[in-house]
Parts: C-alpha cells; structure tokens; sequence
C-alpha cells in the first residue's frame, strides 16, 4: 500500500541518513578536532550503509544483489555530489 511504502522510506532514509554523519557528531559532541580520520571514516560507513541498502532492496525486489548494490552506491554518489556542488556554489 502507499501508506507503507512511505513508512518503510521515511524511516529507510532516517536511519541510514543518519548512520553516516555518526562520527561527525561524536566529534563535534564532544569537542574532538575536526581531522580528515573523521571524514574518511563517514565517507566508508556511507559506502557500506549504501552497500546494506542495496542489498536490502535486491531481496525485497528479486534482482540480481550486485547489480542492485551498484546501482544505490552510483544514485549516493551522484547526490553526495550534488550535494556538495550545491552547498559549495551557495556558500
């Protein structure tokens, strides 16, 4: 049904939206320095989060887990992107 198709999305995007920025806020929580280990380490939990979805999906919607892996890490990577072009062009 659409209602839960919008649940599982809603709370899809919560939790694995918020799994990455994990260690930025620890460090930011706790007054550590802002280092690259910190932003490496978000960048590899994104990927293995994207990876997770992906796989997920290749269950729910019968395709091949690879191809469904890819698929979402190459969408992530594309908005992370976008994102970042975004906030770099406003500043």
């Amino acid at each position: 049904t659409p209602f839960i198709n919008c649940t599982v999305t809603f709370f899809s995007f919560a939790i694995f939206g918020l799994m990455p920025l994990l260690p930025l806020l620890v460090a930011r929580g706790s007054n550590l320095p802002w280092k690259d280990t910190y932003i490496m380490i978000s960048g590899i939990l994104t990927f293995f989060f994207l990876l997770v979805l992906g796989f997920s999906k290749s269950i729910i919607t019968m395709t091949k887990w690879y191809w469904s892996c890819f698929e979402t890490i190459a969408i992530g990577a594309i908005s992370a992107g976008a994102a970042y072009g975004i906030g770099k062009a406003l500043g």
